[in-house]
């Protein structure tokens, strides 16, 4: 299994960050999990940023 940790932390506009992180998300989450088999998790905290967690099986016994 392939796993990706991306985090970004800083100060900024939260609400507009949260509904770029959303739409972004569902738009990945989509590809990762009905194209790929994988799986797409996004842990967010207001003023702590967000991190993703991207897991992808190398084959399909990973499925």
């Amino acid at each position: 299994m392939l796993k990706k940790h991306s985090k970004k932390k800083g100060a900024g506009n939260e609400e507009a960050l949260g509904n770029e992180l959303a739409a972004l998300f569902y738009l990945v989450l989509g590809i990762v999990t009905q194209t790929h088999g994988g799986n797409l998790y996004c842990l967010f905290s207001p003023g702590n940023g967000a991190e993703f967690v991207i897991e992808l099986p190398l084959d399909d016994s990973e499925q």
